[in-house]
């Protein structure tokens, strides 16, 4: 019975993925594809410009063997050109769903997000990004995100992303970023390093590997590793997938995963 509810949600999630990609295919206008890539822009929107992301995960994990579907639903806006607004929630559709943060998933390549709860409607995220530097081979920038709690504590997440380019075809994302949960009896504060390589295959498609080191408060580490794609489908619209393992440093590591499909639109 497992066996074919499992399967039965790995059919959902692959038809609603089918749908929203047929969707997506209503965007692909006669304008330049790549103009507002992931791999091409900058760290911040442009000025005055929303983005819309609505995102699909499926997340499996091995112990208790809980497979669950999740939503992200996401909004940002360019405050000026170096300063980004944006908010973000989840949605997670049944008991699996929350206990595995289902729609963590529904966010592909971008992997710092903490602190989701374990309800229906995950925790809030309000964040504002800070380029401080943005020169054609290095950008670095300035996070700061409040998780308001519908479930747990409340968190902040303090980051400094780093984007470096090698050429016209090498993106490399990286930085510091802070996990920071306000728990009692004590603050916990982890440091999460990611590296996340992109390879622009042609001004519209980009694809690479997902990786870094994340820290625990008090000890312990555990190392993700996953590949993503994303493909521009109009000037202002774009596909993104990935495949993600949390850790794959722990025993059963390959048994515990997330995939996902984000569609992100500017306008």
């Amino acid at each position: 019975m497992q066996t074919t509810t499992r399967w039965s949600r790995v059919g959902v999630w692959a038809a609603t993925s089918a749908a929203l990609l047929s969707l997506t295919s209503l965007f692909a206008f006669a304008r330049p594809a790549w103009a507002h890539s992931f791999a091409q822009r900058s760290l911040t929107l442009p000025s005055s410009a929303f983005e819309l992301g609505l995102g699909l995960g499926l997340a499996h994990r091995s112990v208790a063997d809980y497979t669950g579907l999740g939503i992200n639903l996401e909004v940002g806006y360019g405050l000026s050109s170096t300063l980004e607004l944006r908010f973000r929630t989840g949605l997670r559709l049944g008991e699996s769903a929350r206990v595995i943060d289902a729609d963590y998933f529904g966010r592909p390549v971008e992997t710092e997000t903490y602190n989701l709860g374990n309800e229906t409607v995950a925790n809030p995220q309000l964040g504002l990004r800070f380029q401080v530097i943005r020169g054609p081979a290095v950008e670095i920038g300035l996070d700061t995100h409040a998780i308001v709690p519908l479930d747990g504590d409340f968190g902040l997440l303090l980051g400094v992303p780093i984007v470096l380019r090698l050429g016209d075809r090498l993106r490399l994302d990286t930085g510091i970023f802070l996990p920071i949960v306000f728990a009692d009896p004590g603050t916990r504060v982890d440091i999460s390093l990611p590296f996340h390589v992109w390879i622009k295959v042609n001004p519209g498609l980009f694809l690479g590997p997902i990786t870094g080191v994340y820290f625990y408060d008090g000890g312990g580490r555990r190392v993700p590793f996953g590949f993503g794609v994303g493909s521009s489908l109009s000037y202002d619209a774009e596909v993104r997938f990935w495949l993600l393992f949390p850790d794959v440093r722990e025993d059963g590591g390959a048994r515990n995963f997330g995939l996902g499909v984000g569609l992100y639109v500017l306008f």
